[in-house]
């Protein structure tokens, strides 16, 4: 969940990064009031695209036995410490519940200003103007729109003291559906409210809308200059709700300025262009990276009394074993010795075909695979990576105080689905030193040796019958 919610966080620094530095200043509104929407909206889309990619596959020691297999769903992750009581982590719990906290105060403010609103227009005249609703208010305020409805004060309206191209303005917030806009900022504001790109948002398409109302009164009236003196005097009177459209001081000079300017539809397509590299570069920087995993066929169900081996080949197995057998120790596999690819095949096809009866009897051959440079230094990342060192979970960082030649063994185990439920990285490394997975062979896989001869010798009975 953190990853997802930073990955939502820098998703949008780009996109509004893009929208400052390009398409800001240039007019091109409607546009730029798609791309604001479209944009306010991928950030959370993107962190969960999952593209597969092509990576190296590292063996998963399981059941002592050599497996290219990621963990499942509803799969828990492997941990040396399983069944021992563990800790209540209370920090989610603290973090969780001060973030509903606080989205349950700002959806409140936000209820109450929509709930002032509408007490706006329950009580006061409406009177039909083309396409909207004015209500006339006894407030002395500016006027300002929330959805169908423009808000004036009564006394100025009746006197005939609002001005036709103001009336105008508001009407466009309206037909353009303005307020559509501002809801859906604000109620992903409530919710994202941590996001601190989210107040530069909302800050662009605010403006964006002063834009395009603004466009389309020059467009009716056809005289800009008086339109601008009409502006920096209502840029002077004080503001109203935040939810509605309103004039503001601060932007007035923005749109004073874009009035005046010109964009050339080259430079506007070329610029519009810009977008199609941008969202794919986000995409694949940004979304979810799963290793492209071989499906695992299971083996078919074969009747027992089918599927009893000759003694040949369990001779075979036996014989196989003995040159990777220590009998002093009776540890398994020898450190150091690796297994020829040839006999491991050949333990595998001879292990497939015994029965349940005779692979309990048998040991296989498990042989110790210590972490590659590549490896170990990649294993530092905390964000990809989960480290256990001689059973125990620690620090990504404490690998600095090793070499990859202190270790004897390594696995890891690739999580999917409900393994990853309450991590925050991909894999699962388990590390054991040199000494620690001596000790720990011997005593998982402390087979009597003089079991194994014993079955040797039965075998060889049976072939002398």
């Amino acid at each position: 969940m953190t990853t997802y919610l930073l990955k939502t966080i820098l998703c949008s620094g780009i996109f509004y990064g893009f929208y400052f530095l390009l398409l800001e200043k240039e007019k091109m509104h409607r546009f730029n009031r798609f791309y604001l929407l479209l944009s306010l909206i991928l950030p959370f889309v993107i962190p969960l695209i999952t593209i597969e990619k092509q990576a190296e596959i590292l063996p998963i020691i399981q059941d002592n036995f050599l497996i290219y297999k990621p963990l499942g769903q509803n799969t828990a992750p492997w941990s040396p410490t399983t069944g021992q009581s563990e800790k209540i982590n209370l920090l989610p719990i603290i973090l969780w519940s001060s973030y509903g906290f606080i989205t349950l105060i700002l959806l409140f403010r936000f209820g109450k200003n929509l709930r002032i609103i509408w007490q706006r227009v329950r009580r006061n005249t409406p009177i039909d103007f083309e396409s909207s609703t004015l209500i006339l208010l006894e407030q002395n305020l500016i006027p300002h729109s929330f959805l169908r409805c423009i808000f004036l004060n009564k006394t100025e309206y009746e006197n005939g003291n609002i001005e036709e191209e103001i009336l105008q303005h508001e009407l466009a917030h309206v037909r353009q559906k303005h307020s559509f806009d501002v809801i859906l900022m604000e109620i992903i504001h409530c919710l994202f409210w941590f996001n601190p790109i989210l107040i530069f948002y909302r800050k662009a398409i605010q403006l964006n809308h002063e834009f395009l109302a603004d466009e389309a009164v020059i467009k009716h009236f056809e005289n800009p200059v008086s339109y601008q003196y009409l502006l920096l005097n209502k840029a002077s009177q004080a503001n109203s709700l935040s939810l509605t459209s309103q004039f503001n001081y601060l932007i007035t000079k923005k749109r004073l300025i874009m009035m005046t300017k010109n964009t050339s539809p080259q430079r506007a397509f070329l610029i519009k262009l810009l977008f199609a590299p941008l969202f794919v570069g986000t995409v694949l920087m940004l979304s979810t990276r799963v290793d492209a995993q071989e499906k695992v066929v299971p083996e078919k169900t074969v009747p027992e009394i089918k599927n009893i081996i000759e003694s040949d080949l369990m001779l075979d197995y036996q014989r196989i074993m003995q040159k990777y057998l220590k009998s002093d120790d009776r540890v398994i596999r020898v450190l150091g010795k690796e297994i020829s690819v040839m006999d491991m095949q050949k333990i595998k096809e001879i292990y497939f075909k015994m029965s349940l009866r005779q692979k309990e009897r048998i040991r296989i051959l498990s042989p110790a695979i210590p972490p590659t440079e590549k490896q170990f230094n990649a294993f530092k990342n905390s964000i990809k990576y989960g480290v256990w060192i001689d059973d125990k979970k620690v620090k990504n960082s404490v690998l600095n105080n090793y070499k990859k030649e202190d270790f004897g063994d390594v696995s890891i185990s690739n999580l999917y689905g409900g393994a990853r439920t309450s991590v925050n990285y991909e894999y699962q490394i388990n590390l054991m030193t040199k000494e620690y997975y001596a000790k720990y062979r011997k005593d998982k896989f402390d087979k009597p040796f003089e079991e194994m001869t014993l079955l040797s010798l039965n075998l060889n009975k049976v072939r002398k019958r």
